[in-house]
């Protein structure tokens, strides 16, 4: 009696742990990306790239890139990124508002005619990737669940704010006339 409820048992604990790592797999969410591929008519892809690298290279006090790779033949430009968003305090329940620098990396392919950014990899300034979920990865002292919750959707709310900013802006600057 006592050997079989111990055979159930481990039968039931060595099927769970068979199943736990793929329902931890299914909870996962995946990392914030922006990406697309934007036509501009009438420019040929050394425009374009030569565009694309000066977009780059131009810094701003809250936006900078630091270009790793320029392939001309290829048509691709690369490199790692920083921007500072502001967290408004409406979204916090703070006081005022408060920057957060990110750290991401950005990607530029040139054809002709057209050009495909991505913005991936990205992460806040305690190290934690921007990710889909609603849940805040680490909780902050003093706070429960819920504050940290909207801490973590106020952080991917201002990095948002800032890069639809720059991308508009890079939009913009290719599309621009030489």
């Amino acid at each position: 009696m006592i050997n079989s409820f111990f055979k159930s048992f481990y039968l039931f604990f060595a099927g769970f742990l068979l199943i736990a790592p793929v329902l931890t797999m299914a909870q996962q969410d995946t990392a914030v990306s922006y990406t697309e591929i934007v036509s501009v008519d009438s420019a040929d892809a050394s425009r374009l790239f030569e565009r694309a690298r000066i977009w780059m290279l131009n810094s701003y006090w809250d936006f900078k890139v630091e270009l790793k790779v320029q392939d001309r033949d290829y048509g691709h430009l690369g490199g790692d990124g920083m921007c500072i968003g502001v967290q408004d305090h409406k979204d916090t329940k703070m006081f005022f508002n408060s920057n957060t620098t990110f750290r991401f990396t950005i990607d530029i392919w040139t054809v002709n005619g057209k050009y495909r950014y991505a913005i991936t990899g990205i992460y806040d300034e305690l190290g934690d990737l921007l990710t889909t979920s609603t849940r805040s990865p680490i909780k902050y002292p003093l706070t429960g669940q819920q504050k940290s919750d909207r801490f973590w959707a106020a952080t991917k709310k201002a990095f948002d704010r800032k890069i639809r900013e720059r991308i508009e802006s890079l939009k913009f600057y290719m599309a621009g006339s030489d």
